[in-house]
């Protein structure tokens, strides 16, 4: 992917990527991919720290589906 933002290049590429890749990890005969989110921050909030010294943000400390 170039952009992640063009979502014509997400439905043509990414969710057959993505597809392909459910199928090959999962042997299933059909993975179907029928929605995205793409998330920005917005340009006045400071970067995420991840938690490390001296950061006064975190991400979410476990994995998650929304």
């Amino acid at each position: 992917m170039a952009d992640f933002l063009d979502t014509r290049e997400l439905a043509d590429t990414y969710y057959r990527e993505c597809a392909l890749l459910a199928r090959a990890l999962t042997g299933a005969r059909l993975a179907m991919v029928f929605d995205h989110l793409v998330r920005e921050r917005e340009a006045d909030r400071p970067a995420l720290g991840f938690g490390r010294e001296g950061s006064t943000s975190a991400a979410v400390g476990r994995v998650h589906n929304d």
